[in-house]
């Protein structure tokens, strides 16, 4: 009977810091912490603590949440005195980004730059597709890696571009990570006009220049 209770002590302490600093949501994963011995024990000392916090921790995250996407905004706004707002998406990451070192590994960035740069594309309607004349094409790309990423974890990605030439352009990637509200990567990439039909570079049109927003 003491070892009963010793357990039903231990558990309900790691539960109300669990549920404290995780949030209710997370019944899935502190279940196992509660006293597999009475399993309605269980249950009775989950909706007391779920029904103690649940309120105030909904509150506390929405106003947590709030606070970082500000900061993260500020951070893309102005970061070295460049702004990376031309277009700014989110991305979740994945279990299977991660490398054996534990966090995700190095190449999936360009897919996070990829990813950004794609749906710019889509919301600027250009096609990069062989069935246009016009269309950028990479010709190459780098990433500076500031801090590593483990899942779980949102990263929010900003571009800005700059003309480099008649016929090429930079879209320079600026990844901010949700956890911990700090840039972890900048990346570049330049890419250059083609032309698909005479399949040689070409001078950008002034069409073009609007929908890729030039510097």
């Amino acid at each position: 009977m003491f070892a009963k209770q010793a357990i039903r002590r231990v558990n309900s302490v790691a539960l109300s810091k669990a549920v404290r600093s995780n949030g209710v949501g997370s019944k899935g994963v502190l279940f196992p912490l509660l006293n597999c011995f009475d399993l309605d024990e269980s249950s009775k000392m989950w909706t007391r603590f779920s029904s103690r916090y649940s309120t105030t921790t909904e509150t506390e995250i929405k106003r947590d949440d709030t606070s970082r996407h500000n900061k993260i905004h500020d951070i893309l706004k102005e970061y070295k005195r460049k702004s990376y707002t031309d277009f700014t998406t989110s991305i979740s990451v994945r279990w299977i980004d991660q490398d054996a070192m534990g966090h995700v590994n190095n190449a999936k960035y360009f897919s996070y730059f990829e990813v950004c740069r794609a749906e710019f594309f889509d919301q600027q309607n250009i096609e990069c597709t062989s069935n246009v004349q016009e269309a950028p094409i990479l010709a190459e790309t780098s990433c500076s890696y500031k801090m590593p990423v483990m899942f779980p974890d949102r990263l929010f990605i900003g571009s800005r571009a700059e003309k480099s030439g008649e016929d090429s352009w930079i879209q320079e990637y600026l990844i901010v990570s949700e956890k911990t509200c700090r840039v972890v990567a900048h990346g570049t990439a330049k890419l250059v006009n083609y032309d698909y039909v005479k399949n040689a570079k070409a001078p950008f049109s002034d069409e073009m220049i609007k929908k890729l927003k030039l510097r």
